[in-house]
């Protein structure tokens, strides 16, 4: 038998495997038959040509004497382009050396062969390949000739680069995530504020370092699961709880409440709750931040205090300027006039309260209105309408004085003289040259129709004098009762 020429000796022809199968009979190197088989060579060819992989035999000496159907569909080649050392032509010529080495040593050594690298295909794209090469030796431990396969791992290559990738990524991202840990764990521990997390039911699950240093409180495990409206006081119990259902809803609340310490020491605390989403957007856990005011509330306390005593002491300095009138002009004036002096007295005075209560900062128009007007009407005959506006200290007694004026003129002559009359008190903000506008209307309706005065006193000229004591006012004396119309600019009336 002669491996060069596939021939068996008497001349037979081997159409595939040579010295192995010849018409399904085994034969070894020296031609005997080994085993009878009802398998021949035409089925062996037909399986190995459609093995998924690339498989090739070649002599002892490395020289490739036949490949099967899949390597050369695969390459584009011919068996007479291939035979010998033809490979070479489809492999990338930066690691052929390295091929060659390693096979050279096989060959030398009689060892088997184990590599990845690339071969070109017919679309000229290289593709990395798992090469395996196993020696077929003789009875005497010869080798005489090499098999071969070549798989494509080119998905597995894939993968393995796409799993080296996913775990870089994540990786990456619990380095991130650490870091991010890290400095939100600093953050929470640098807070004075007390942090913490409220589950839907109100329990307490978890709270800052910072907030059990503020709270004093050295291990949290110790009020872990409790109820955290339990831990404030009085009025502060229904506020939290309202706050609690308010955030299962969604919505975000601020209250100021009373509460100690866990070592017992009175606290006053500005307190937010708000929502926790999870990923879906449903609420799952509450948040409150709690923040130590117990210094601040007490210089509110100590500021409502000298207010007080301020509001007490100008009330007494206004009832001693009454006196004083009473018995200086009592002979001189008539009663009216003493009267409206002190009823004007009295309006300023309401003023003074109203500004008490904002520390002399602001007042609200509502506010002001209602303070002049309650002593004129239980609030059905006057109606009051307008935005949430405040005003400064100067413009609040301004306001005060008018419409002290206007409500003394309706009672005496107007709408309020008679049993149906009405008034109301109307007041908007518009917009001029991009210029806030506040206008203020007051309209008498039921009452007899209104006359011009037949003189200006001083109460007539502190109507016409506005809101800011410059004018700005529109009068009109109908049938149908008094009208009475001022502006200003808005920015003007909020100055102290």
């Amino acid at each position: 038998m002669s491996e060069a020429s596939g021939q068996i000796d008497g001349g037979a022809t081997a159409d595939f495997g040579g010295t192995y199968w010849w018409h399904g009979e085994r034969i070894n190197d020296a031609g005997v038959i080994l085993a009878a088989s009802q398998i021949d060579s035409a089925d062996y060819r037909a399986i190995v040509d459609n093995l998924p992989t690339l498989c090739w035999i070649a002599n002892a000496d490395g020289y490739i004497t036949w490949y099967n159907r899949r390597w050369h569909e695969y390459c584009g080649t011919t068996p007479a382009q291939m035979e010998g050392w033809g490979w070479q032509s489809v492999h990338d010529p930066a690691v052929l050396p390295q091929v060659m080495e390693s096979w050279t040593a096989s060959i030398a050594s009689g060892e088997p062969f184990e590599m990845v690298f690339p071969l070109r295909g017919a679309d000229g794209v290289f593709r990395p390949f798992l090469t395996r090469i196993i020696p077929v030796r003789d009875t005497a431990g010869t080798v005489c000739r090499w098999v071969g396969n070549n798989i494509d791992i080119t998905r597995q290559i894939l993968a393995q680069n796409d799993l080296r990738q996913a775990q870089q990524d994540l990786q990456a991202a619990n380095a991130s995530l650490a870091e991010r840990q890290g400095f939100l764990s600093s953050v929470l521990s640098a807070s004075t504020d007390c942090i913490k997390v409220l589950e839907l039911d109100g329990t307490l699950s978890f709270m800052s370092e910072g907030g059990m240093e503020v709270m004093e409180i050295g291990d949290f495990n110790a009020v872990r699961g409790c109820p955290w409206p339990d831990l404030m006081k009085d009025g502060g119990v229904g506020l939290a709880k309202d706050a609690i259902d308010a955030a299962r809803e969604g919505r975000s609340t601020v209250f100021e409440a009373a509460a100690d310490t866990y070592a017992g020491r009175p606290k006053w605390w500005s307190i937010s709750v708000s929502p926790i989403r999870g990923h879906d957007g449903r609420v799952e856990r509450i948040l409150s931040v709690s923040r130590d005011i117990t210094a601040l509330h007490e210089a509110r306390e100590r500021q409502d205090l000298l207010n007080g005593e301020l509001a007490h002491r100008l009330k007494n300095t206004l009832s001693v300027i009454q006196a004083i009138a009473n018995q200086t002009l009592g002979s001189a004036v008539n009663r009216d006039a003493l009267a409206s002096f002190g009823s004007r007295l009295v309006a300023l005075s309401g003023a003074h309260d109203v500004l008490t209560k904002q520390s002399w900062a602001a007042a609200s128009i509502a506010d002001v209105a209602g303070g002049v007007l309650g002593s004129f009407d239980d609030g059905a005959r006057i109606l009051l309408s307008g935005p949430d506006v405040a005003i400064g200290a100067r413009a609040t007694l301004s306001l005060s004085l008018l419409l002290h004026e206007l409500a003394t003129n309706a009672v005496k002559y107007g709408a309020l003289s008679v049993t149906d009359g009405s008034v109301e008190l109307l007041w908007t903000i518009e917009h001029e040259g991009g210029e806030k506008i506040l206008s203020l209307s007051w309209c008498e309706r039921g009452g007899p129709p209104a006359k011009a005065p037949s003189r200006r006193g001083f109460g007539s000229r502190i109507i016409r004098m506005g809101l800011t004591g410059a004018g700005g006012t529109d009068i009109k004396y109908e049938d149908k009762g008094l009208s009475f119309h001022a502006v200003a600019p808005l920015d003007q009336l909020q100055q102290s």
